[in-house]
């Protein structure tokens, strides 16, 4: 038994590895919103006098991570030292921008897929936690509610995917799960130092992404009401003469317990003022902050918005796409089975708190919004299935010993179907549709001819490191009458792919139509679309969208 977390985390850290070379060498990264390498190597002047959308901590702690490299360039001469470079906004920095570059996306990738991994442990942690203090008889299945509750989280495709990026999304669940840990920690023992350690990594949690702030506001009211009650507590027990017992620390006065939660605070606060310089540079967090309130953070992505019950919906479909309906299935199945301990139901509020002052607030989802929550299904559901199979090994009903191998293989079943999940999403990094049609453009077309493109670059060939260049099409200019006003004309060749075209509506719909329909003076001379070979042994597979969009590459008769 003893070898089997460590197996399982190795299980995981591997992977997360797999396939963490994708859209590599590159100077953007194929996943939107990874703010490597660009932000990490700009973090000095950002944090002193500029802004970006997201918080700081992550590209400080990519900075540091990225220093030993970096040095080692500029003691080769492959990275300038002159005082007027400033990568990556100069790419001469570079004696091979895309390869150097890639190395650093490469490493934050690395450090996502370790802390990933982590969270994996968390998790274990959580769920063994709320079994060793329920009782004898159901602590002797702690170990195994932790190994089932980290296996549900490890093949979790959500997780696994945003282990091989540099977005922020998983740093953030990492710190979110332990500050979890902290947090239950905290409930059970009162001291001071849980208390703290529940702060500083909720504020580290924050300082990598806001948008975890939801999952804190229940969390952190039920300390502050449980510190008032053992104050309570302790003053009718010293009223009475008898003394503080069981209120964390034997003789903690009133002061001490009532400080607990007042630290916290102050520790969350600490962290994310630090990392974000509110004190020193006030303009750029007010900037940070007016990006998510009143600018563009928010307000243009929620206007599908018709009702709670919809986004309710919309948010159990992003549940199932992250973790796979059968895996989602049977770990909802146990997180209900959980709610028969009281320590569990404590365990599903930062989950519930998460869902009411972030998603119902901002009112829309995407598949990596729901990872704090896959976080405390996997925990739940480690929980439910394990005490539930403790207490059929107890109960002389032939029909619940009958019943035993049948539930064990579901679940088994299920976290191998997970498992497959998440090696579809892998296998299909390593064939993205991508890098067929980069082999196709520089066999067929020569390296100086200019190709026209359409939409964000994150879905399409890397053309520039191959030597084309590239002719963007503006979203006005996307139909007929706009390509024969471009100043040279039609172009000859012209890149699409279907996470640009696919939603196009009205005369740039009919356009698209008309261009892969061979209705437009166009050929299509390549439709590159890879397939992972694993689907038929899914339920209902579905690909995380940044990954192997169709390419057509047409061109003009």
């Amino acid at each position: 038994m003893r070898l089997l977390l460590p197996t399982l985390l190795l299980l995981s850290l591997a992977l997360n590895l797999a396939g963490n070379g994708w859209g590599l060498p590159h100077e953007k990264s194929w996943s939107n919103d990874d703010p490597t390498p660009d932000v990490p190597l700009e973090i000095a002047s950002i944090w002193t006098d500029g802004w970006h959308k997201y918080p700081y901590l992550l590209p400080w702690i990519d900075r540091a991570l990225y220093e030993p490299q970096l040095a080692a360039w500029r003691r080769d001469g492959s990275l300038s030292t002159e005082p007027g470079c400033r990568p990556p906004t100069d790419d001469d920095c570079f004696t091979d921008v895309y390869g150097q570059l890639g190395r650093l996306m490469r490493i934050s990738r690395v450090a996502r897929a370790v802390m990933a991994t982590g969270t994996v442990w968390a998790v274990y942690v959580l769920a063994a936690t709320v079994l060793s203090g329920a009782g004898a008889a159901l602590a002797a299945s702690a170990a195994t509610a932790g190994l089932l509750a980290a296996a549900f989280v490890a093949v979790s495709q959500v997780l696994v995917f945003y282990g091989h990026v540099g977005n922020v999304d998983i740093p953030m669940t990492f710190f979110f799960a332990w500050s979890i840990v902290a947090w239950m920690r905290a409930l059970e023992s009162g001291r001071l130092r849980d208390h703290v350690a529940f702060g500083l990594l909720g504020g580290a949690a924050l300082a990598c992404k806001e948008a975890i702030y939801g999952a804190y506001v229940l969390p952190g009211a039920g300390l502050v009401v449980q510190a008032l009650w053992r104050a309570r507590r302790f003053a009718r027990e010293e009223h009475a003469g008898e003394g503080a017992r069981d209120v964390g620390e034997s003789g903690a006065p009133i002061a001490r317990i009532l400080l607990a939660p007042i630290a916290a605070g102050a520790a969350v606060l600490s962290i994310y003022g630090l990392a974000n310089n509110v004190l020193l540079n006030p303009a750029g967090f007010r900037e940070h902050i007016s990006y998510w309130t009143t600018g563009t953070g928010i307000a243009p992505w929620n206007e599908g918005f018709a009702g709670h019950v919809g986004l309710a919906a919309t948010f159990v479909r992003r549940l199932a796409e992250g973790m796979s309906i059968p895996l989602l299935a049977v770990a909802a199945t146990g997180g209900v089975l959980a709610m028969r301990n009281p320590r569990a139901r404590l365990l599903a509020l930062p989950a519930l708190s998460y869902y009411l002052f972030t998603i119902a607030t901002v009112r829309f989802a995407y598949t990596r919004f729901t990872l704090p929550v896959v976080v405390a299904t996997a925990a739940l559901a480690g929980v439910g299935w394990a005490g539930a199979w403790q207490r059929s090994s107890r109960t002389a009903s032939p029909i619940a010993r009958t019943l035993r191998p049948v539930v064990a293989t579901v679940v088994l079943l299920a976290i191998g179907h997970g498992l497959l999940y998440s090696l579809h999403t892998v296998r299909l990094m390593h064939v993205d549709a991508r890098y067929e049609a980069e082999a196709w453009l520089t066999e067929h077309v020569p390296s100086d001819t200019t190709i026209a493109v359409f939409g964000s670059r994150t879905h399409l060939p890397r053309l520039h490191m191959y030597g084309f260049d590239t002719e963007r099409i503006d979203d006005g200019d996307f139909d007929e009458s706009g390509f024969a006003a471009l100043e040279d004309g039609p172009p000859m060749w012209l890149v699409l792919s279907d996470k640009t075209v696919g939603d196009l509506d009205g005369s740039a719909g009919a356009w698209r139509d008309a261009l892969l329909g061979g209705d437009a003076d166009y050929d299509v001379v390549l439709d590159a679309h890879s397939r992972s070979g694993l689907e038929r042994w899914l339920v209902a597979p579905w690909t995380e969208s940044r990954v192997n969009p169709r390419v057509w590459v047409l061109r003009r008769q």
